[in-house]
């Protein structure tokens, strides 16, 4: 916890010169040659803004002020708001500066972001009764820092420039000292994360040019052949409402037409082709750094992905167990053409999904080294019973526990489906195990059959309402723990919020209600005793809504006040916040363990993706890796003993889910 009289509170204004931020990506902008730090805005404390500039040229540390310098040298930690920015400007954008080290950062966004303020400061201090931005600040920055205006040319508007810095200082102090201050451990687990987004992560540049260029000509494809198919009344992928204008009234005669329209729209549509450009623009030196936003999943602490979003990759593969892959990357990575990747298996596929199929193989270990990952398995699956802390779902921990002892034991999602079925659960098959994992994942957060059709759509797996809806029967007539844990949630929140200052508990959950916190605020604490915040609640009527269309009809719902809107507040929300929030705390502290450890450092973490986490590692010592991580990876937290965890390693240069190539990897 860090108190704001000790804090270096500082705010880069950037000349970007060449580069769009938000296109390049942190990294690629600051390191670009024409982009240059040319104001800094910063308060020593509690004391008043002041604004360093050379007017309009780069800073130089050599005529840094005596006082900010000083504040460096006595070890001083700075603030600002997004602070990975502000640090790859104060490293990258400046000269002579000293490296500022992660555990040197604080961000006052994230303390803002997880009491569900919004993350602009702009919003952020107006939620707050601040007085908000500089009206004309928006055209300011644009002169200075885009256009790149002289100063000595525009006296006045430069003076109210500097003015519009030094506000988002008074702004950001403001809020950070009217925000729940973060404890000590979660700053740690913040330069973790950090660590790793300026470490980065190789990509394979020869194949990402290529790709790239295959999937603009992709697009290109896509558009004329639904010119084609439609007679021109859609002329490309992202006219859906055209599309299924025409498909509503009779697209063609030919119901292949039809499906060939609705395929492209689909998968043309899709984001994945596009990741190539993104990869391809925001690399440094063939290394895509920046990637992560620590607790960005603001409501549940989880990791969120920014720029080219490859925490975010399909975990479908080429062709049977992905044997199509690695013919295809070597085939683009040489730079073949466009109609080799047309004819490419699987032969029956659209070009365009075989290039969102092949994205996560992009991303490599370096010459001579391979990536060994670790999976947990289930976590979230595992984390619902133990929360819930009853004699019910202690049973099904034991189910995990069996079947991680012995693996030809049932798994849960066959005992799930056995269930359902009401046959023996080694007489279940594969199709029917999937069925089972389905309703797991689905259903555990007091998910209906809304909830399972969608989960099922993912998998590939169509079921009848009716037949939804007896799942959901079965599996909660199986699982009475679970709908338990649920009312049991709602009960200790209701009862939190009914009188202030109470502590209620639900399994191993506890509630508190403070109303004199942002106009009130319901607090939900994790086992680890980090706090969920849901503030301002509120009973509301909503529109009552089918098919995506209100129905005249209204309801009542408790809402609690998220960022820049209202999100409804029901059981489901707290179960699936307090398991994903779990599961965020598990592998935070399993990253800033093995960041933290330094003889772990022949092993540094590359990419977090969800509940895995992927090393880089010379061939010789993957073995070696391999067992370490695994360790690591089965390393309880204090606070989470009971929880049964069990891991899955791979190794590949590649980060690669097809069995062929982990397969051939291995031999």
């Amino acid at each position: 916890m860090f108190e704001a009289d000790d804090l270096i509170w500082t705010d880069f204004e950037v000349y970007g010169g060449a580069l769009d931020l938000k296109a390049a990506g942190t990294y690629r902008y600051v390191a670009e040659a024409s982009t240059r730090a040319i104001v800094l805005a910063y308060a020593i404390g509690n004391a008043p803004a002041l604004t360093w500039h050379a007017d309009g040229a780069i800073l130089d540390w050599d005529h840094a002020p005596d006082e900010l310098r000083a504040a460096f040298e006595r070890n001083a930690t700075f603030a600002a708001w997004n602070a990975s920015f502000d640090a790859a400007v104060w490293n990258y954008a400046t000269l002579g500066f000293p490296l500022l080290a992660p555990e040197r950062v604080i961000d006052p966004m994230i303390q803002a972001g997880v009491s569900n303020l919004p993350t602009d400061l702009e919003h952020a201090s107006r939620y707050l009764g601040g007085a908000g931005k500089q009206k004309d600040g928006k055209a300011l920055i644009r002169m200075f820092c885009i256009e790149g205006a002289s100063p000595r040319e525009y006296p006045a508007e430069w003076e109210r420039f500097l003015a519009y810095a030094r506000q988002d200082i008074e702004a950001m102090r403001e809020v950070y000292g009217r925000t729940r201050p973060l404890p000590s451990e979660e700053w740690r687990q913040y330069w973790a994360f950090e660590h790793i987004n300026q470490r980065g992560v190789a990509i394979d540049m020869p194949f990402v040019q290529h790709a790239a260029t295959l999937a603009a000509q992709d697009a290109i494809a896509i558009n004329r052949r639904l010119v084609e198919l439609t007679g021109g009344a859609v002329e490309r992928v992202t006219q859906a409402g055209r599309l299924a204008k025409r498909a509503n009234g009779g697209l063609s005669p030919s119901e292949v037409k039809a499906h060939e329209a609705a395929t492209l729209r689909v998968y043309g549509a899709g984001a994945a082709p596009k990741k190539f450009a993104r990869l391809k623009a925001q690399q440094l030196d063939g290394m895509l750094r920046g990637q992560y936003r620590f607790a960005g999943a603001y409501q549940t602490g989880r990791m969120t992905s920014r720029g080219a979003q490859i925490q975010n990759l399909t975990r479908d593969v080429l062709g049977e167990d992905g044997a199509a892959e690695s013919p295809l990357v070597e085939a683009i990575a040489k730079g073949c053409d466009y109609a080799t990747l047309v004819a490419a298996d699987p032969v029956d596929m659209p070009a365009t999904r075989k290039l969102a199929l092949i994205v996560r193989p992009a991303l490599i270990a370096e010459l001579g080294k391979l990536f060994v990952w670790s999976d947990w398995s289930a976590i979230e699956a595992r984390i619902t019973p133990w929360l819930a802390a009853s004699k019910g779902a202690e049973n099904v921990l034991e189910i995990f526990r069996a079947n991680d002892r012995d693996p030809t034991r049932p798994d849960i999602y066959t005992v799930a489906i056995a269930d359902i079925l009401h046959k023996d659960a080694h007489a279940i098959v594969k199709s029917e195990r999937q069925i089972g994992k389905v309703a797991t994942l689905a259903l555990g957060f007091g998910g209906a059959v809304g909830a399972l059709l969608a989960m099922a759509l993912g998998y590939r797996i169509h079921l009848e309402t009716a037949e939804a809806r007896h799942i959901v029967d079965a599996w909660r007539a199986a699982n009475p723990w679970a709908q338990e844990f649920w009312s049991g949630l709602w009960e200790a929140a209701m009862s939190a919020w009914e009188i202030p200052g109470r502590i209620t508990t639900a399994g191993r959950l506890a509630f508190i209600y403070r109303d004199d916190y942002l106009g009130g605020a319901l607090f939900m604490a994790l086992p680890s005793g980090r706090l969920l915040t849901y503030p301002r609640l509120r009973w509301r009527e909503v529109d009552v809504r089918k098919d995506g269309k209100p129905t005249g009809e209204k309801r009542t719902e408790l809402s609690f006040r998220r960022a820049h809107g209202r999100a409804r507040l029901w059981h489901g929300t707290l179960c699936e916040n307090a398991v994903s929030g779990t599961a965020a705390d598990i592998l935070r502290a399993t990253v800033t363990r093995i960041e933290t450890n330094p003889a772990l450092a022949f092993m540094p973490i590359r990419m977090t993706t969800h509940d895995e986490i992927v090393c880089e590692i010379s061939a010789a010592r993957a073995d070696e890796a391999k067992a370490i991580l695994r360790r690591e990876m089965l390393t309880l937290p204090n606070w989470a003993d009971g929880l049964p965890l069990q891991s899955e390693e791979q190794s590949c240069r590649r980060y690669s889910k097809s069995k062929t190539t982990l397969k051939g990897e291995a031999s």
